[in-house]
């Protein structure tokens, strides 16, 4: 996947963008002595057109009519168009290209680190109600989500139920691959 250009990028692109002739282009014809078409520029209705490029200039130069039409189109209404929404979506780009925050990561790593420790003593299949290093295990997965809701009301907590292996879905609030982990507490961690 190719990276949000950077703000010298867009302004060097947007520096040539507006270096180019100015005026909407169009496709010509009779320039000089020959009757190939070519690019020119329209100044309004008033002036002269401009010549932008002919590929008649050149003997050795051959214009495809559909390479002249990408030209124009590209010169007209994609590069502004293109330039504009970059500028403008290169926010939302830059922060969706940034590693999301590891929430829970404090709780996680309690339950990591503790694991082990409730499987030796019986509490498998048991959940663990964490937040920040307070915690409680219940049998009960209503009882301990009744539990922490009175405890810590409208605060976030984690809740995992204590087994020797388990299947995470890694997810976040913006788009990203989600993929399925497997981690087995047999394994330092």
């Amino acid at each position: 996947m190719s990276k949000a250009p950077t703000t010298e990028e867009l302004a060097e692109w947007r520096r040539l963008y507006e270096a180019a002739t100015p005026g909407e282009w169009v496709i010509a014809y009779g320039f000089v002595t020959s009757n190939d078409p070519y690019i020119a520029a329209s100044r309004g209705p008033q002036h002269d057109m401009e010549v932008v490029f002919s590929g008649s200039c050149y003997s050795d130069l051959s214009v495809e009519d559909q390479d002249r039409d990408f030209t124009i189109a590209a010169h007209n209404e994609i590069v502004p168009r293109l330039l504009d929404l970059v500028e403008r979506w290169r926010p939302i780009v830059e922060a969706a290209e940034k590693p999301a925050p590891r929430l829970y990561a404090a709780e996680d790593a309690f339950f990591r680190a503790n694991v082990k420790k409730w499987l030796a003593e019986g509490h498998e299949g048991w959940w663990a109600v964490i937040k920040g290093d307070e915690h409680w295990i219940f049998g009960d997965v209503e009882v301990a989500y009744r539990r922490a809701l009175a405890t810590w009301q409208s605060q976030e907590f984690l809740m995992r139920q204590i087994t020797p292996k388990e299947e995470v879905l890694v997810m976040a609030s913006r788009p990203t691959t989600s993929y399925w982990v497997e981690w087995d507490a047999s394994v330092d961690v």
